[in-house]
Protein backbone atom coordinates (compact mmCIF):
# COMPACT_ATOMS: atom_id res chain seq x y z
CA UNK A 1 0.00 0.00 0.00
CA UNK A 2 2.96 2.43 0.54
CA UNK A 3 4.07 1.88 -2.63
CA UNK A 4 0.78 2.74 -4.38
CA UNK A 5 1.04 6.06 -2.72
CA UNK A 6 -1.49 8.54 -3.08
CA UNK A 7 -3.53 5.82 -5.57
CA UNK A 8 -3.76 3.81 -2.20
CA UNK A 9 -7.34 3.71 -0.71
CA UNK A 10 -6.04 3.62 2.85
CA UNK A 11 -3.00 6.16 1.65
CA UNK A 12 -4.38 8.58 4.49
CA UNK A 13 -3.80 6.18 7.46
CA UNK A 14 -0.35 4.79 5.66
CA UNK A 15 1.13 8.25 6.22
CA UNK A 16 -0.10 8.74 9.66
CA UNK A 17 2.44 5.54 10.58
CA UNK A 18 5.63 5.88 11.84
CA UNK A 19 8.18 6.61 9.24
CA UNK A 20 11.52 4.52 8.72
CA UNK A 21 13.63 5.27 11.44
CA UNK A 22 11.02 6.76 13.73
CA UNK A 23 10.82 3.27 15.76
CA UNK A 24 12.61 2.77 19.19
CA UNK A 25 15.99 1.24 18.85
CA UNK A 26 14.89 -0.91 21.69
CA UNK A 27 12.25 -2.57 19.42
CA UNK A 28 13.63 -6.64 18.84
CA UNK A 29 13.33 -5.60 14.92
CA UNK A 30 15.62 -3.02 15.27
CA UNK A 31 18.58 -4.65 17.27
CA UNK A 32 21.95 -4.76 15.93
CA UNK A 33 23.02 -7.91 14.80
CA UNK A 34 25.83 -8.49 17.12
CA UNK A 35 23.73 -8.45 20.71
CA UNK A 36 24.52 -11.09 22.65
CA UNK A 37 21.11 -12.21 23.61
CA UNK A 38 22.44 -14.63 26.86
CA UNK A 39 23.78 -11.19 28.30
CA UNK A 40 20.48 -9.61 27.90
CA UNK A 41 18.38 -11.98 29.31
CA UNK A 42 20.83 -14.00 31.45
CA UNK A 43 18.36 -15.64 33.73
CA UNK A 44 15.78 -14.84 32.33
CA UNK A 45 14.85 -18.55 30.48
CA UNK A 46 11.56 -17.09 29.94
CA UNK A 47 12.69 -14.12 27.81
CA UNK A 48 15.35 -16.15 26.48
CA UNK A 49 12.98 -18.07 24.62
CA UNK A 50 10.42 -15.24 23.21
CA UNK A 51 13.60 -13.62 22.33
CA UNK A 52 15.30 -16.14 20.28
CA UNK A 53 11.58 -17.61 18.90
CA UNK A 54 10.75 -13.85 18.08
CA UNK A 55 13.83 -12.85 16.08
CA UNK A 56 13.88 -16.38 13.94
CA UNK A 57 11.04 -15.51 12.95
CA UNK A 58 11.63 -12.00 11.81
CA UNK A 59 14.84 -12.88 9.63
CA UNK A 60 12.62 -15.90 8.26
CA UNK A 61 9.59 -13.12 7.89
CA UNK A 62 12.28 -10.34 6.20
CA UNK A 63 13.73 -12.78 3.98
CA UNK A 64 10.44 -13.68 2.56
CA UNK A 65 9.54 -9.99 2.08
CA UNK A 66 12.61 -9.36 0.18
CA UNK A 67 12.62 -12.30 -1.97
CA UNK A 68 8.72 -11.44 -2.87
CA UNK A 69 9.78 -8.28 -3.91
CA UNK A 70 7.17 -7.10 -1.36
CA UNK A 71 10.15 -4.78 0.06
CA UNK A 72 13.04 -3.11 -1.82
CA UNK A 73 15.20 -3.53 0.92
CA UNK A 74 15.76 -4.36 4.69
CA UNK A 75 15.26 -1.43 6.39
CA UNK A 76 11.35 -1.28 4.82
CA UNK A 77 10.82 -4.80 5.46
CA UNK A 78 11.66 -4.44 8.86
CA UNK A 79 9.50 -1.14 8.96
CA UNK A 80 6.69 -3.33 7.63
CA UNK A 81 6.74 -6.12 10.22
CA UNK A 82 7.24 -3.71 13.31
CA UNK A 83 4.03 -1.81 12.07
CA UNK A 84 2.25 -4.96 11.27
CA UNK A 85 3.23 -6.81 14.45
CA UNK A 86 2.56 -3.98 16.99
CA UNK A 87 -0.61 -2.76 15.51
CA UNK A 88 -2.49 -5.23 14.27
CA UNK A 89 -5.69 -7.57 15.22
CA UNK A 90 -6.13 -11.17 15.08
CA UNK A 91 -9.88 -12.08 13.52
CA UNK A 92 -11.08 -15.37 14.01
CA UNK A 93 -8.23 -17.05 16.26
CA UNK A 94 -7.57 -20.57 16.32
CA UNK A 95 -9.87 -21.16 12.95
CA UNK A 96 -9.49 -21.87 9.37
CA UNK A 97 -10.39 -18.39 8.68
CA UNK A 98 -7.64 -16.30 11.47
CA UNK A 99 -6.40 -13.49 9.48
CA UNK A 100 -4.43 -10.37 10.59
CA UNK A 101 -5.56 -6.51 9.64
CA UNK A 102 -4.96 -3.03 10.63
CA UNK A 103 -7.64 -1.02 12.14
CA UNK A 104 -7.57 2.45 12.43
CA UNK A 105 -8.09 4.01 15.40
CA UNK A 106 -8.22 0.91 17.17
CA UNK A 107 -4.61 1.37 16.91
CA UNK A 108 -4.17 3.79 18.66
CA UNK A 109 -5.40 2.11 22.07
CA UNK A 110 -2.99 1.35 24.64
CA UNK A 111 -2.83 -1.98 26.53
CA UNK A 112 -3.52 -2.34 30.07
CA UNK A 113 -1.98 -5.25 31.95
CA UNK A 114 -4.25 -4.93 35.14
CA UNK A 115 -6.10 -1.44 34.60
CA UNK A 116 -7.74 -2.85 31.06
CA UNK A 117 -11.58 -2.05 30.61
CA UNK A 118 -11.77 -3.10 27.38
CA UNK A 119 -11.74 -6.30 24.97
CA UNK A 120 -11.45 -6.56 21.58
CA UNK A 121 -13.78 -9.71 20.36
CA UNK A 122 -14.52 -9.34 16.62
CA UNK A 123 -17.31 -12.11 15.75
CA UNK A 124 -16.56 -12.49 12.24
CA UNK A 125 -13.89 -10.92 9.15
CA UNK A 126 -12.32 -7.66 9.39
CA UNK A 127 -14.67 -6.76 6.43
CA UNK A 128 -17.78 -7.45 9.16
CA UNK A 129 -16.08 -4.66 11.39
CA UNK A 130 -13.87 -4.56 14.52
CA UNK A 131 -15.67 -3.83 17.59
CA UNK A 132 -13.98 -2.92 20.96
CA UNK A 133 -16.29 -3.99 24.02
CA UNK A 134 -16.76 -2.26 26.94
CA UNK A 135 -16.28 -4.40 29.84
CA UNK A 136 -16.31 -2.15 32.83
CA UNK A 137 -17.37 1.74 33.11
CA UNK A 138 -15.21 4.44 31.95
CA UNK A 139 -14.65 7.68 33.54
CA UNK A 140 -15.05 11.21 31.74
CA UNK A 141 -11.25 11.85 30.36
CA UNK A 142 -9.72 8.09 31.60
CA UNK A 143 -7.61 6.65 28.78
CA UNK A 144 -9.14 3.81 26.78
CA UNK A 145 -7.16 0.52 27.78
CA UNK A 146 -7.46 -3.14 26.57
CA UNK A 147 -5.64 -6.09 27.66
CA UNK A 148 -3.52 -7.13 23.84
CA UNK A 149 -3.66 -10.79 25.75
CA UNK A 150 -1.87 -12.70 28.48
CA UNK A 151 1.60 -11.44 27.67
CA UNK A 152 4.59 -11.55 30.10
CA UNK A 153 6.55 -8.21 30.36
CA UNK A 154 9.20 -10.10 27.78
CA UNK A 155 6.55 -10.89 25.78
CA UNK A 156 5.01 -7.47 24.96
CA UNK A 157 8.60 -6.62 24.28
CA UNK A 158 9.46 -9.11 21.86
CA UNK A 159 5.81 -8.53 20.12
CA UNK A 160 5.26 -5.02 20.24
CA UNK A 161 8.60 -3.32 21.34
CA UNK A 162 7.73 -2.04 24.91
CA UNK A 163 7.75 -3.03 28.17
CA UNK A 164 4.50 -1.21 29.66
CA UNK A 165 3.54 0.52 32.63
CA UNK A 166 2.12 -1.68 34.98
CA UNK A 167 -0.25 0.23 38.21
CA UNK A 168 0.85 -3.56 40.04
CA UNK A 169 2.44 -6.92 39.24
CA UNK A 170 1.70 -8.30 35.90
CA UNK A 171 -0.38 -11.39 36.26
CA UNK A 172 0.97 -13.21 33.42
CA UNK A 173 4.47 -12.95 34.30
CA UNK A 174 6.18 -16.66 33.97
CA UNK A 175 8.67 -17.79 35.91
CA UNK A 176 11.04 -20.71 33.40
CA UNK A 177 13.69 -22.53 32.90
CA UNK A 178 16.16 -24.60 30.26
CA UNK A 179 17.41 -27.74 30.14
CA UNK A 180 20.41 -28.55 28.09
CA UNK A 181 19.36 -31.67 26.10
CA UNK A 182 23.47 -32.18 25.01
CA UNK A 183 24.38 -31.97 28.22
CA UNK A 184 21.85 -34.14 29.86
CA UNK A 185 22.40 -37.02 27.49
CA UNK A 186 26.61 -36.52 26.96
CA UNK A 187 27.31 -39.36 29.69
CA UNK A 188 25.28 -42.05 27.91
CA UNK A 189 25.74 -44.47 25.24
CA UNK A 190 25.36 -44.01 21.66
CA UNK A 191 22.78 -46.04 20.96
CA UNK A 192 20.99 -44.58 24.72
CA UNK A 193 21.50 -41.61 23.47
CA UNK A 194 19.76 -41.80 19.92
CA UNK A 195 16.57 -43.69 21.80
CA UNK A 196 15.81 -40.61 23.84
CA UNK A 197 16.12 -38.17 21.74
CA UNK A 198 13.66 -40.36 19.61
CA UNK A 199 11.82 -40.40 22.51
CA UNK A 200 11.81 -36.77 22.60
CA UNK A 201 10.66 -35.78 19.37
CA UNK A 202 7.84 -38.42 19.79
CA UNK A 203 6.57 -36.19 22.08
CA UNK A 204 7.38 -32.98 22.06
CA UNK A 205 6.87 -32.10 18.09
CA UNK A 206 9.45 -28.72 18.34
CA UNK A 207 11.99 -30.18 20.14
CA UNK A 208 15.52 -30.18 18.04
CA UNK A 209 18.70 -31.50 19.47
CA UNK A 210 20.85 -28.27 19.46
CA UNK A 211 18.04 -26.79 21.35
CA UNK A 212 17.52 -26.03 24.62
CA UNK A 213 14.05 -27.51 25.98
CA UNK A 214 12.20 -25.22 27.74
CA UNK A 215 9.65 -25.24 31.05
CA UNK A 216 7.67 -22.81 32.08
CA UNK A 217 6.26 -22.90 36.14
CA UNK A 218 3.92 -23.66 37.19
CA UNK A 219 1.85 -24.99 34.05
CA UNK A 220 4.77 -27.26 32.93
CA UNK A 221 4.71 -28.59 36.46
CA UNK A 222 1.27 -29.78 36.73
CA UNK A 223 -0.28 -33.28 36.44
CA UNK A 224 -0.66 -34.44 32.83
CA UNK A 225 2.29 -31.76 31.97
CA UNK A 226 6.03 -32.08 30.52
CA UNK A 227 8.31 -31.46 33.20
CA UNK A 228 8.19 -34.49 35.15
CA UNK A 229 7.83 -36.95 32.38
CA UNK A 230 11.19 -35.32 30.24
CA UNK A 231 13.04 -35.78 33.75
CA UNK A 232 11.99 -39.48 33.76
CA UNK A 233 12.49 -40.05 30.33
CA UNK A 234 16.45 -38.19 30.65
CA UNK A 235 16.64 -40.21 33.99
CA UNK A 236 17.05 -43.96 32.22
CA UNK A 237 20.15 -45.28 32.49
CA UNK A 238 19.21 -48.22 29.68
CA UNK A 239 17.26 -48.88 26.97
CA UNK A 240 15.03 -51.60 28.69
CA UNK A 241 13.97 -48.30 30.91
CA UNK A 242 13.08 -46.37 28.29
CA UNK A 243 11.27 -49.16 26.24
CA UNK A 244 8.98 -49.50 29.92
CA UNK A 245 7.94 -45.67 29.57
CA UNK A 246 7.29 -45.06 25.75
CA UNK A 247 4.36 -47.51 24.97
CA UNK A 248 2.52 -44.90 27.59
CA UNK A 249 3.95 -41.61 25.62
CA UNK A 250 5.19 -40.69 28.53
CA UNK A 251 1.78 -40.03 30.16
CA UNK A 252 0.18 -41.20 32.49
CA UNK A 253 3.49 -42.21 34.25
CA UNK A 254 4.72 -45.78 34.62
CA UNK A 255 5.97 -46.30 38.01
CA UNK A 256 9.45 -48.05 37.56
CA UNK A 257 10.30 -48.61 41.19
CA UNK A 258 11.58 -46.29 44.34
CA UNK A 259 15.30 -45.92 42.45
CA UNK A 260 14.29 -44.90 39.58
CA UNK A 261 11.86 -42.54 41.08
CA UNK A 262 13.95 -40.77 42.91
CA UNK A 263 16.63 -40.54 40.03
CA UNK A 264 14.40 -38.76 37.92
CA UNK A 265 13.18 -36.46 40.65
CA UNK A 266 16.88 -35.92 42.11
CA UNK A 267 17.69 -34.57 38.18
CA UNK A 268 14.38 -32.64 38.44
CA UNK A 269 15.91 -30.81 41.52
CA UNK A 270 19.26 -30.14 39.82
CA UNK A 271 17.49 -28.85 36.81
CA UNK A 272 15.64 -26.35 39.60
CA UNK A 273 18.98 -25.84 41.67
CA UNK A 274 20.54 -24.52 38.35
CA UNK A 275 17.87 -22.25 37.48
CA UNK A 276 18.00 -20.40 40.84
CA UNK A 277 21.73 -19.96 40.52
CA UNK A 278 21.57 -18.48 37.20
CA UNK A 279 18.94 -16.27 38.15
CA UNK A 280 21.33 -15.29 41.49
CA UNK A 281 23.99 -14.94 39.53
CA UNK A 282 22.71 -12.77 37.02
CA UNK A 283 20.92 -10.58 39.84
CA UNK A 284 24.46 -9.56 41.41
CA UNK A 285 25.59 -8.49 37.86
CA UNK A 286 22.70 -6.27 37.55
CA UNK A 287 23.37 -5.12 41.02
CA UNK A 288 27.23 -4.38 40.01
CA UNK A 289 26.24 -2.30 37.23
CA UNK A 290 23.46 -0.28 39.07
CA UNK A 291 25.95 0.56 41.48
CA UNK A 292 27.87 1.78 38.56
CA UNK A 293 25.48 3.60 37.19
Amino acid sequence: ERHLGAKSFVAPYVASLPAEGEYPSVHPLFWPADLCLDELFAGSAHGMRWADWCLRSAARRVDVLLSSGAAVDDSEARWALATVDSRGFTFQPDSEDESLALVPFLDMVNTGVTTWKCSFKPPGPPSEGAPLEIEEPIRRGEEILYEYGANSSAMLWMRYGFLGNHDGPNPHEGAAFSVNVQAALASDAADLREAKVAALVENQPMFEIDDPLFFTLPDDAEFGRALYPVSRLLACCSIEELEMLRPTSLWPPMYLGPEFEVRARSLLAEWLRGALQACDDSACKLQEALAKG
